[in-house]
């Protein structure tokens, strides 16, 4: 039997995809020691380790334990790494071995299930891949020293790992490095070769907000997905603090006529304590940086940084990551002794595309400059140099606009801290309207771009008719070209304009003094502040959208929701921030149902409500090739994880669909059973709009303004707490099914049941229960749906028709 290879190059790729997302994540820190060898010597050393032949043991019965891993080396050959500047950090293992996560809550569990078909993950392997920081290798060395091993000489094991080392251990030489000259923040990394499972990663990092992490790297449709099966903190708490976070940015940009994009970035930083010496920035792979420097008056201090480490451009490219580490000298944050410093970014590249027709396309919107812990919000001023026949658009205040021969230059400045900056640049036409001192402006390409212009039907070549109008015969068949998108302009600028009209009406002022739509090719948008990106698609008539084959549905969502969602993010996601991945649903659900509340209040607006609801809830029904309905993805909490090899599009299916659900259950269940009000509902929904970035929303504090306001018929515990509620559609997946059942007793009163099923027997919900008198539907009460069955019983006035559950569609349930 063939022997299949333990590290090919899907694995040790994907370990650069995860040590990228590990690194994004680090609140890097460490001490005033001396480097030597200097740092660019060390981190090549740490690249270039190999395997040290006269440390290999025999072993047995060898234990690992980190909080919920635990490793168990059976039996089988340990072989350690060759120390770099004294230190020992890694070891290859192969022989018989077992490895126990056991993650601490339900949806982690659920997720692990998802991926491996257990809660609980027990796989026995027969390689082990170590690196490590930690107390790794004195904890080895006891256990052998105490009879657990004996030293061997296996110089072939050391040969049939060469081949792969390099390229496994460049995915941790930089994240090793940091704690070089530090204290050693614990870092423990297993890559596992399992009999069942296949290769996939266990990660113990002090330096992540979830220190432990399992997965694994997966292929689907020839994309490479990196699929985490659990992450989770260790049960003390996440990290501490960041080392350090942007307080202002100050960028000056050149577009070239080529569209190279040339930027020097100037960035002032607040240091944590102790102060960090290694800094980590996001900043896209496409942009190569030529130059960091300490600024300090009119003094440049050259800083050593590590992009791309080691690749080549073609690597980096597609191997690369986004992440810039920079290096800064322990002897001048010491005689400093201050809390800030401002760092010199000086890089280059291509990240927007030429796409023709003058239609331009940017693809690094959010790191197109040097981000660090972007949970924190940060001053913008931004300068742009572009061509004089483009229009650039930017986030914050355009406070200037000059020409200098073929080149146009435009200052932009933000009035306020703000989570991200961005820009977008094409060959614009432009309308703008005022509303309550809000300047609002919309920005389209002259012409449509050449993808789009192309895939629509084309007229078929003339043909000359024998007598009379050469085109008689060809006119049935005519198909005009699609409009140029500046043909809606003014329209798309109107329903932007009256989205905001709403939400200023329901949420409070809107948070910027002006706001800017500009088109951008795909089939997405997003909302920045004070800046909208909207799909070409919401430029064109419907007509135009259905030649270019979107259905009915893609066609209301580009022309109906998605400018009100974008808009409804100028409050939700950027005035109001909410930086965790664990909590990214809310933005984007109260962003979505933001937009059913706008289109609630236009014409026939009700009805259209509900059919979007209707829409959602059959979208989570749907099934995937191996029969799991879209609901079972994941918990909302899980945001961007959403997305795997199982279920690439996840987060859009869940999110986009659950979350505006989630957000209708709460407004249905605070809404006043005799009036009908939800004031309730929305003067929380204010109150947390009136908080602005001040501070981060969180979940818990989402359910503590509800909390707050919560009225007695809505309260199904009894306890003033909706914990019940968001455990099960937040933090957790299902969907309850229920039937009714009913008869009229003697005493003028219906009663009867409701089962529930498809859900644990845990599951609560309060469930309107109406009486049916031919056309007309009158309330009877709600009944608090636990375990399988509830009872009830309702006084009536006469015999209705019938007794039916939930007909409004207040909960989100199963057919049936």
């Amino acid at each position: 039997m063939r022997r299949v290879a333990p590290w090919s190059r899907v694995e040790v790729v994907g370990l650069h995809r995860l040590i990228a997302a590990l690194l994004l994540s680090l609140a890097a820190a460490w001490s005033a020691a001396a480097q030597t060898p200097p740092a660019a010597a060390l981190l090549e050393q740490l690249q270039h380790v190999e395997a040290d032949v006269s440390q290999t043991f025999k072993v047995t019965d060898i234990h690992m334990r980190r909080d919920a891993v635990r490793l168990h080396l059976q039996h089988g050959t340990l072989m350690f790494l060759q120390p770099v500047a004294g230190r020992v950090t890694g070891a290859l293992f192969e022989g018989a071995g077992e490895v126990l996560v056991v993650p601490p809550d339900r949806a982690e569990r659920h997720q692990l299930l998802k991926f491996t078909g257990s809660p609980i993950l027990t796989e026995s392997f027969a390689r082990v891949y170590l690196r490590f920081s930690d107390s790794t290798f004195e904890e080895l060395r006891e256990q052998i020293r105490s009879g657990r091993g004996r030293p061997a000489h296996e110089p072939a094991l050391a040969r049939q790992w060469a081949p792969l080392m390099d390229g496994l251990n460049r995915a941790h030489a930089l994240r090793l490095l940091l704690d070089y000259a530090d204290a050693r923040v614990n870092y423990f990394y297993a890559g596992v070769e399992g009999q069942r499972l296949g290769t996939f990663n266990v990660v113990v990092d002090d330096r992540r907000a979830e220190q432990i992490l399992v997965g694994q790297v997966r292929w689907r449709d020839g994309l490479a997905y990196y699929d985490v099966w659990c992450s989770f903190a260790r049960p003390e708490g996440p990290a501490g603090p960041p080392a350090a976070r942007a307080l202002a940015y100050r960028i000056r940009s050149t577009l070239s006529p080529t569209t190279e994009l040339e930027v020097e970035c100037e960035t002032d930083l607040a240091l944590g304590s102790p102060h960090p010496q290694a800094l980590l920035f996001e900043l896209s792979r496409f942009l190569q940086v030529s130059e960091v420097a300490a600024l300090e008056g009119e003094t440049a201090a050259p800083l050593p940084f590590f992009q791309n480490f080691a690749l080549s451009a073609e690597e980096a490219r597609y191997r690369g990551t986004d992440v810039v580490a920079v290096l800064l000298p322990p002897a001048s944050l010491a005689a400093a002794e201050k809390d800030t410093l401002t760092l010199r970014f000086r890089y280059r590249g291509r990240v927007i595309t030429d796409l023709g027709n003058g239609v331009l396309f940017v693809g690094a919107r959010g790191n197109w400059y040097p981000v660090i812990n972007a949970a924190f919000p940060a001053r913008f001023t931004l300068r742009f140099r572009t061509p004089l026949p483009l229009q650039l658009v930017a986030t914050g205040a355009l406070r200037s606009v000059e020409e200098h021969g073929e080149w146009k230059e435009s200052l932009w400045v933000s009035e306020g801290p703000l989570p991200v900056a961005g820009f977008n640049v094409g060959d614009y036409e432009s309308r703008e309207v005022e509303r309550g001192g809000v300047r609002i402006a919309a920005y389209a390409n002259r012409q449509l771009e050449p993808a789009l212009a192309q895939a629509a039907p084309r007229p078929a070549a003339p043909r000359v008719a024998p007598h009379g109008d050469p085109w008689a015969q060809l006119r049935p068949d005519l198909r005009p070209a699609p409009s140029a998108p500046t043909m809606l302009l003014d329209q798309v600028l109107h329903d932007v304009a009256a989205a905001v009209d709403t939400y200023t009406e329901l949420f409070g002022p809107f948070p910027y003094a002006a706001l800017h739509i500009s088109q951008i090719p795909g089939r997405f948008g997003q909302g920045y502040p004070g800046l909208i990106y909207l799909s070409t698609y919401s430029f064109l008539p419907d007509a135009d959208q259905e030649r270019l084959g979107l259905s009915e549905r893609a066609r209301g969502l580009f022309s109906q929701l998605t400018p009100a969602h974008e808009a409804a993010h100028q409050w939700w996601g950027n005035a109001v921030r909410v930086p965790a991945y664990r909590d990214q649903w809310l933005a984007e659900s109260l962003a979505a149902y933001s937009a059913l509340l706008y289109l609630e209040r236009q014409p026939d607006g009700p009805p259209r409500v509900r059919q979007w609801l209707e829409r959602y809830r059959q979208d989570l029904l749907e099934v995937d090739a191996e029969g799991e309905r879209a609901d079972n993805i994941g918990a909302l909490s899980l945001g961007a994880r959403l997305d795997s090899s199982r279920s690439p599009e996840g987060f859009t299916q869940l999110i986009y669909s659950k979350g505006p659900w989630v957000i209708h259950m709460l407004r249905e269940m605070l809404r006043d059973p005799g009036s009908g009000s939800d004031e309730v509902f929305l003067s929380a929904l204010r109150r947390l709009a009136a908080r602005g970035g001040s501070a981060p929303l969180i979940t818990a504090d989402f359910q503590a303004a509800l909390e707050t306001v919560l009225p007695a018929h809505a309260d199904a515990e009894k306890n003033g707490q909706l914990d019940w509620f968001f455990q099960q559609w937040v933090f957790d997946t299902g969907i309850p099914r229920y039937r009714l059942e009913w008869r009229l007793g003697g005493d003028g009163q219906v009663e009867g049941t409701i089962e529930q099923s498809e859900v644990s027997p845990l599951f609560t919900m309060p469930v309107p229960v109406y009486a049916r008198y031919g056309e007309r539907l009158e309330p009877l009460g709600q009944v608090v749906v636990t375990g399988e069955q509830a009872a009830f019983r309702f006084p009536v006035r006469a015999r209705p028709d019938a007794v039916v559950l939930d007909p409004h569609g207040a909960v989100l349930t199963l057919p049936d």
